[in-house]
């Protein structure tokens, strides 16, 4: 009896396909050529509405700030949430720059 529910929700898994979503390399292909400048924590960021010490994201003209003092500004707007994350800075050696949290990518300058 067992092995016939176990086989069942075998059948049921291997019929069910997920959704298609795009990852990360799908989101990476625009910055082929960028160069990896600096990988930082993230300590604050502000904007207009104060200081936040959580990342919420991007939002145009919010202020990254890392924990060397060193600082982004938000050239776009993508949500996301979490505390102190690491973020990674490309760049294509001129004017564009991109920040990457987690799985997300924000426009910077």
């Amino acid at each position: 009896m067992r092995f016939a529910k176990v086989a069942t929700l075998i059948a049921i898994l291997a019929l069910w396909t997920p959704p298609v979503k795009a990852d990360l390399a799908d989101d990476l292909s625009s910055y082929v050529g960028y160069t990896i400048v600096a990988v930082k924590t993230i300590s604050k960021s502000i904007d207009d509405d104060g200081e936040e010490t959580s990342f919420r994201g991007c939002r145009f003209g919010r202020v990254i700030v890392f924990d060397d003092g060193k600082y982004v500004t938000c050239s776009s707007y993508g949500y996301q949430y979490a505390l102190r994350p690491r973020a990674l800075i490309l760049s294509n050696g001129s004017s564009s720059m991109v920040m990457i949290v987690g799985d997300k990518v924000h426009q910077v300058r």
